[in-house]
């Protein structure tokens, strides 16, 4: 059992420094605001609050793209600390049973991106935030936020599991190094 809290603390580890990338990098793109929301800016630049009321709007904006990118990443660690204990408790016997966790591995994956485009759309899609912050860096900030959460699982459970295990992951074995397994 202790080994198995370490290895997902690995992974933890592993998902808070893509975190604060991921959330560095949104951070930035969300700090431009489209061309429709200075409009907007404008438009209501001599109202009574002096328009704070839609720079309020645009800075909750950037929020909700936060968030999403918290959960994107919650749901990542939580399905690659569920990969890294499942794979803890298979016994595996050398080499040629390393990939017998494969199927869970890719079921697990193809879970949280689902969960991630579900986080998206209720988070940030369905508030039509895509409309306040810069086109441009509003891609960026999804793009990141996805690589980033695929990247952290991919990481996480390549470079927390059992190293008979490795194989489950897919070229993991090729690609990661062993030092942390």
């Amino acid at each position: 059992m202790g080994e198995t809290i370490v290895r997902i603390g690995k992974a933890l580890l592993i998902h808070l420094l893509i975190g604060a990338g991921v959330l560095a990098t949104i951070w930035f793109m969300a700090d431009t605001f489209g061309d429709a929301s200075l409009a907007l800016q404008n438009d209501y630049a001599e109202a009574a609050d002096g328009g704070a009321s839609v720079l309020n709007e645009l800075g909750d904006a950037r929020g909700q793209m936060l968030k999403w990118a918290i959960l994107a990443l919650s749901f990542s660690w939580l399905f690659s600390s569920l990969f890294v204990a499942l794979a803890q408790r298979r016994a595996a016997r050398g080499y040629s049973e390393g990939g017998s966790m494969f199927a869970a591995w890719i079921g697990l994956f193809i879970v949280t991106i689902l969960a991630a485009v579900a986080a998206w759309w209720r988070q940030v899609s369905l508030l039509d935030i895509g409309t306040l912050i810069a086109s441009n860096n509003y891609a960026i900030s999804l793009v990141t936020g996805f690589i980033g959460t695929a990247l952290a699982y991919y990481l996480a459970t390549g470079l927390a599991v059992r190293l008979p295990l490795k194989r489950s992951v897919p070229l993991a074995d090729v690609l990661l190094p062993n030092f942390w397994n």
